[in-house]
This record gives C-alpha cells, sequence and structure tokens, in this order.
C-alpha cells in the first residue's frame, strides 16, 4: 500500500489508517514498537512536507519506496521489533556515505541516498545489532569515534573487541555502564618496543611542525613560569608545546642518561614584549648553557572513559598483550569506574597528560602476566601534570600509581595488596610537588637506578599504612628532598613475593634531606642516610615509634641510621624529639652530622646502641636495658676539636638510665685516634647490679674528657682506664654506692654529695 502526503485537496486527502498511526506514534512513541504493532509501511513522493515512517526492523528499510529527502523513518528493532535496537533515521538523497549497518544504511544498492542515524549525541551499539560480546563492537566504534556529531558513546551490554582502536578527536565520553569488555582475538600490538602505546583505546593528540631549541643565555631558576624561547617563535596564549630540557650533564657523567629535569606538555599563558610564560612551574633549576626544546602540539582534549570491566588476554606474553587505555598529548582525559584483569601494561598509561582525573579504579594481576614481563600497573603516568588519582584498588600487582617526571599531583584514598614492587612509586626523573593521602600499600621514591636520574623532591605523605616506605637507598643513591611524612604506620605483614621469597618488611628507609616526619611508626627497621643535600629546612622526626628489631644477615649488614658506607651517612644535622626506639641494643646509629634527641625514649635487652658520630646531644631521655658506646671511624670532621684535635663530643642532660646493662651507660667504644669529650648534666643512673656508668676502652694513650655535673648516681662504677690525661670535672653530684676507677691526677672534684662513694 502507497501512502499519499497530507494536503486538503479530495484528491490528496490522508489515508484515515495512517493518520491513526500517526497520531498513536505521536502519543506513545516507541510503545508501538515494543508491543509489536508496527509493520512495514512504504512512501511516496510527498510536496511540502516531510514524511514519519516506520519499518519493524532494518531488513525492511528497502521495502520503503519514493522518499523524500528529509523524511524520517523510525525502524522498531534491529533483527525484531522491541529487540533494544530501535533507532530514527533520517533520508538523506544525496549522501554517498559508506553504509556501515549503523549509523549509516544503503537503500536497495542506490549508489546514492542513504539512511542516517539521527541522535542528540548519545549513541549506543544497539544501533549496530550488536547486544552481546559474540559480536565484535570494532566497526561499530570506529564509525561512532569518526563522526564528529557524537559525543557520548554508551554500552547496554558486554562486548568484544578484537582491534587496536586510536581516537585523534576530542570531546567525547565512553561510557561502558558496567558491562565487561571483552579482548578474545585481540590483535598483536604493532610495536613490540611500546607496548605501553598499543592499547585497546589509545587517545592520542598530534605533533604538529618541527622541534626548535633555544640555549638559555641566563639561569633558568626552579618554579618559575617565565620560559626562554627560541628565536622567531611564534607560539600564542592558549597554544600547547612539548617542552624537553637537555640532559643533565653532572647526571650523564654518572651514566644518568635520561636525567632529563624538564619534560612537559604545558600551555602558552602569556606572550608580552618578547617574554613568554606557560602554565607550568618547574621544579628544578637550569643552569646558563643548558637547552630546551619546543614542540608545538594539538593535544587531545575532553576525554572521559567510565564504567568498564575489562578483561585482557589470559596468557600473554608479549605483543598478544594487551591494556585498555593510553593518552598521549592529553588535557583533561579522565577515567571513572574502570576495573580490570589481564592487563598486561598498565591499565591506564598516560604520556605527556596534564590536567585530569583518574577515580574509582581497580586492577585485580595474574600471576603468570607478571611472570611473562607484563606491568602489572593499574596507572603509569610519565612527564604528566595536575593529575588526581583517587579511590583505587589494586591486588598482586606491581605499581598502583606510578610517576616518572610529574608534578603536583594527588593520591588519595587508593590502596594496594600484596604489592611486593610497590604500590606507590615514582622513578626518580625530577618529580616534584606529589601528595599522598590516606592511601594504603608499599611506597617508594625515586628508587630507580641507571639510567634515571634518582631525584624526587617536595613530597608529602599523610595518614599512609603499608609494609614498607622507601625513600632512601644508598645502593640506589635515592636523592629525595623535603620529604614530609605524617601519621603513618609501616608494618611488618608477613607475606612472601609473588615467586614465594621472603622479604623485608616493615621498615621505613628516609633520606635526610629537608626530612621532616612526625607520628610515624615503623615495626621492624628504621634507616636514615644523607645522599643529597638539596632540602630548605631541617631534618626532623617527632612523636614516632620505630621497632629495630630487624637484623640483617650477612657481611653487609645495614645500620639503622646511616650506612657503614660513608659517602651516604647522614651529612646533615637531624633532629628527634619525642620518639619511641624499641629492640635498640647493637643497632647502629651512624651520622656524619650532629644529632639531637629530646625527650625520647630508648629500650633494648642489656647491650648498648652503637653510635657514631661528630657529636650527639641526648635532652630528657629515657634509656631502659640500654646504653650508648661511642664509635668514631674516621667519621668525625676537623672542625669540631678537643684540646685541638679533631673530638667526638657526647652530651647528655637530663637524661636517665634503668635496668640491666652489659656495658657502660657510656661506653667510649671504637673512637681510634679520636678524643672524646663526654658531659653529663642531671644525668640519673640507677641501673641493675654493677654496671658501670661511665667506661673507656680505648687504649692507654688516647685522650677522654668527661665532666659530670647535677647528675645522681646509684651504683656501678665510672672507669677512665688509659685516660690518665684526661680532661676531668665532677661537680654538684649525688653519688651513692659509686666507684670511681682510673681517675687523672688533675681533676677538679668539688660539691658532691657522696654516699659511701670515694673521688681518689
Amino acid at each position: 500500500m502507497k501512502y499519499t502526503t497530507a494536503h486538503t485537496s479530495p484528491e490528496n486527502k490522508p489515508n484515515t489508517e495512517r493518520r491513526k498511526l500517526l497520531k498513536m506514534m505521536a502519543v506513545a512513541g516507541g510503545t508501538l514498537a515494543a508491543a509489536g504493532f508496527v509493520s512495514p509501511l512504504k512512501a511516496v513522493a510527498a510536496t511540502g512536507r516531510h514524511n514519519v515512517l516506520n519499518v519493524s526492523t532494518v531488513a525492511e528499510l528497502d521495502k520503503l519506496e519514493a522518499l523524500v529527502d528529509g523524511d524520517l523513518v523510525f525502524v522498531g528493532g534491529y533483527y525484531k521489533a522491541g529487540d533494544g535496537g530501535a533507532k530514527t533515521l533520517r533520508w538523506s538523497a544525496s549522501s554517498t556515505k559508506a553504509a556501515n549497518g549503523g549509523t549509516v544504511h544503503g537503500y536497495a544498492g542506490s549508489s546514492a541516498g542513504r539512511f542516517e542515524l539521527v541522535h542528540d549525541g548519545r549513541v549506543d551499539f544497539r544501533v549496530f545489532g550488536i547486544f552481546d560480546e559474540t559480536t565484535p563492537a570494532d566497526a561499530a566504534f570506529d564509525a561512532f569515534a569518526a563522526d564528529p556529531s557524537v559525543s557520548v558513546i554508551e554500552a547496554y551490554s558486554a562486548l568484544n573487541f578484537q582491534k587496536r582502536h586510536t581516537v585523534t578527536r576530542s570531546n567525547l565520553t565512553l561510557d561502558f555502564r558496567g558491562y565487561d569488555v571483552y579482548t578474545d582475538g585481540i590483535e598483536p600490538a604493532a610495536d613490540a618496543e611500546n607496548l605501553e602505546h598499543c592499547p585497546l583505546f589509545l587517545f592520542t593528540g598530534e605533533i604538529e611542525g618541527t622541534a626548535s631549541s633555544v640555549t638559555l643565555t641566563s639561569p633558568m631558576d626552579a618554579y618559575t613560569d617565565v620560559y626562554q624561547v627560541p628565536s622567531g617563535f611564534s607560539g600564542q596564549v592558549g597554544d600547547w608545546y612539548l617542552i624537553d630540557s637537555d640532559t643533565n650533564p653532572e647526571m650523564a657523567a654518572e651514566g644518568r642518561t635520561s636525567a632529563i629535569e624538564l619534560q612537559r606538555l604545558a600551555m602558552v599563558t602569556m606572550a608580552v614584549s618578547g617574554k613568554y610564560c606557560f602554565n607550568h612551574r618547574p621544579g628544578y633549576p637550569l643552569a646558563r648553557g643548558r637547552s630546551l626544546t619546543y614542540r608545538k602540539v594539538r593535544p587531545i582534549e575532553n576525554i572521559t572513559v567510565r564504567n568498564m570491566k575489562f578483561h585482557g588476554k589470559p596468557g600473554a606474553t608479549g605483543t598478544d598483550g594487551v591494556h585498555p587505555l593510553a593518552f598521549l598529548y592529553a588535557v583533561n582525559c579522565n577515567v571513572f569506574g574502570l576495573d580490570g584483569q589481564y592487563s598486561f601494561a598498565a591499565l591506564i598509561f598516560r604520556r605527556y597528560n596534564t590536567t585530569y582525573i583518574t577515580e574509582n579504579c581497580s586492577l585485580v594481576v595474574d600471576k603468570s602476566i607478571v611472570s611473562a614481563g607484563g606491568r602489572g600497573y593499574l596507572t603509569q603516568q610519565m612527564f604528566c601534570n595536575y593529575g588526581t588519582v583517587r579511590n583505587c584498588r589494586l591486588a598482586f600487582g606491581r605499581h598502583l600509581n606510578d610517576f616518572t617526571c610529574s608534578s603536583y599531583m594527588l593520591v588519595e584514598n587508593c590502596h594496594s595488596n600484596y604489592d611486593y614492587n610497590g604500590g606507590f612509586v615514582t622513578h626518580g626523573q625530577y618529580e616534584h610537588d606529589l601528595t599522598y593521602i590516606g592511601n594504603s600499600g608499599l611506597m617508594s621514591f625515586a628508587n630507580s637506578k641507571k639510567p634515571w636520574a634518582a631525584s624526587a623532591k617536595n613530597i608529602t605523605v599523610k595518614r599512609h599504612t603499608g609494609c614498607n616506605l622507601n625513600a632512601g637507598d644508598g645502593y640506589s643513591v635515592n636523592r629525595v628532598s623535603n620529604l614530609t611524612v605524617e601519621d603513618c604506620a609501616i608494618f611488618t605483614d608477613g607475606v612472601s613475593d609473588l615467586s614465594g621469597n621472603s622479604r623485608v618488611n616493615g621498615t621505613i628507609a628516609l633520606n635526610c634531606d629537608g626530612l621532616s616526619v612526625k607520628n610515624c611508626s615503623a615495626s621492624n627497621m628504621l634507616y636514615l642516610l644523607g645522599v643529597s643535600q638539596n632540602g630548605t629546612r631541617p631534618n626532623c622526626i617527632e612523636d614516632s615509634t620505630f621497632s629495630l628489631s630487624y637484623t640483617e644477615s650477612g657481611t653487609q649488614q645495614r645500620p639503622y641510621f646511616g650506612s657503614l658506607d660513608r659517602s651516604v651517612r647522614i651529612s646533615q644535622p637531624v633532629t628527634f624529639r619525642g620518639c619511641t626506639f624499641t629492640s635498640a641494643s647493637g643497632k647502629h646509629f651512624d651520622f656524619n652530622a650532629p644529632v639531637r634527641f629530646e625527650h625520647c625514649t630508648f629500650e633494648g635487652d642489656s647491650s648498648n646502641i652503637l653510635l657514631a658520630t661528630s657529636a650527639a646531644a641526648f635532652v630528657d631521655c629515657r634509656f631502659h636495658k640500654v646504653g650508648l658506646t661511642l664509635e668514631a671511624d674516621g667519621a668525625v670532621p676537623a672542625g669540631t676539636t678537643f684540646k685541638g684535635q679533631a673530638a667526638l663530643t657526647l652530651t647528655l642532660r637530663g637524661c636517665s638510665f634503668e635496668g640491666s646493662l652489659s656495658s657502660g651507660a657510656v661506653t667510649l667504644g671504637g673512637a681510634d685516634g679520636l678524643p672524646a669529650l663526654i658531659e653529663l648534666d642531671s644525668v640519673v643512673f640507677q641501673p641493675d647490679g654493677s654496671a658501670a656508668f661511665v667506661r673507656n676502652s680505648v687504649s692507654a694513650d688516647k685522650l677522654l674528657g668527661l665532666k659530670m655535673r647535677g647528675c645522681t648516681v646509684s651504683g656501678g662504677t665510672t672507669d677512665l682506664a688509659g685516660g690518665a690525661g684526661a680532661y676531668c670535672i665532677i661537680s654538684d653530684n649525688y653519688l651513692s654506692q659509686h666507684t670511681f676507677q682510673n681517675l687523672p691526677s688533675s681533676k677538679v672534684t668539688n660539691e658532691n654529695v657522696l654516699d659511701g662513694t670515694t673521688l681518689a
């Protein structure tokens, strides 16, 4: 049956049945299709008004006749009416677009004339007849992404993809609405050397033009946003550039050939009188004579991917592996609600990204993926700025969050478990200004070896729990400066790595270079060292508790403060306030600089702490079953003198010693060749048994200086053997049942209260 147009002349009187049908469609919309009331209709030419036609299925489009340009066709379903594939098409008589079975349909083999999908920018895979993962969704996705009028792509079922897709357009949202995304039969990655750039969906901007460089004629200060640009630079406000500095020459000389301070995507924010400002303040200075290279970029912008449950390929070993997302040269490209399994490279890989959010994502890593060389990362971010990663979770993976040469980042409420390789890491490529709040998992900063720079600065960690916090390692030379650690608990979790090997955990390792620690705890070891001097504030550790229970096996035992390797010992003064150290006996406290302990508690098992430093002060500290043995194996600088010689000095003021001691409360031990000056002020000594208060075990030709004032000593001995020429002042003390041995003949003793004690 043919339908005529709705004119009022008798010869063109509208068909009554058709008029009723259109009226019902206007009232009920798509209800007709769902109820099965739609029947195939044909059309004839119209004049002055477009027809609104309907068919039951896509296959029946060819039954329409005499179509007029602009006619609308309601399709009740893809394969059958009501199957979910309903859509509205518009007849474009002159269109020659390639038919794709979803957004564009041909007509009866005609070379011109197409049915084109009518939409408001929001489309879904059902318009291609895709209702589950049995039909590959690749062609449908490519058609959607290539259509600039499409802004939102939605899934209403599980999907399977067998191709790897590259998107270069901006302003697009992919919402998988919580459905599974499979990659069964995925094609191999095209670039075996850069698998991170071969995901299921690659969103990338494009480099425009050629690179140009400038040699700095004056130093570029840290945290400036004014950049020197090449001659003839024509960037305008709003233009984007990749800006890279050359390799740091000092680091290159160490073999750190990838040590590049500045690698960022940045936008021109001011161009006035030859001065150019960009929206990134680099955290590291560049000396005169260094170079900057500029490459103009058209970034991809405003991409959102949300609510995907990704399934990679189990058993992947290389180019057959796949991960869901990568963003290159990207601005404001966000990911929400991505859950993954069998992701070979990072679940979300970012390179030269800025201003983005990664939120509520998770990854469970299969051991086989990691063993086969897979990355096992949730998100890896290289050369990125202004990113936020929050509410994410990782299990059995390598890194939950990975930063390389990135800055101004926030990582919040993310949790990683069974993460032997480090849930939260930076690779030491000059990362700076990073903040971590309320996370859990193993944390490690600047721990990558050559060719990286092993440098990072201005990092803040708050309310963190995990099995390790590593921001200092003499073997990889972690130059972490201005680190703040607050309210963190590092514990022993009692598990092995993915290969079943035991591991050391419950440890904190920190570089003393502008270090601030407050309200923290470690259940096994505190390891401090000094490998850099770039910090802008004093080193201070406060109100924290550290168990020093771990004993490393072998001959290369790491001390608890500083390394036996003098080159990485703590080289800047350190202050401890209100800290407690348990299992302290027999542990090395090694410093190349003065150290001060205020209101601290030390607990041991009768043997002493081994202290090596040029100057140590203990104020209002408590020692329970542990004393101090002074060692100085050449670590004391010449600037500290006693009787004209380099000296080791120890000051105790308001301290107390109690419990059993196998050695003296203060023992001069391996201070070979060095005089030591010991000053004891208002110290209380009440040991169990007959332990020594002060004991000199250095050979006879060494000097010992002793000042004792205002002390309360009950029992025990003071033996200055070998200190015949020592400087000795003993005054204003209460000395009960205490024995002095080998005091020098030249000494000052006055105003002491002696109870069963002789100062001979």
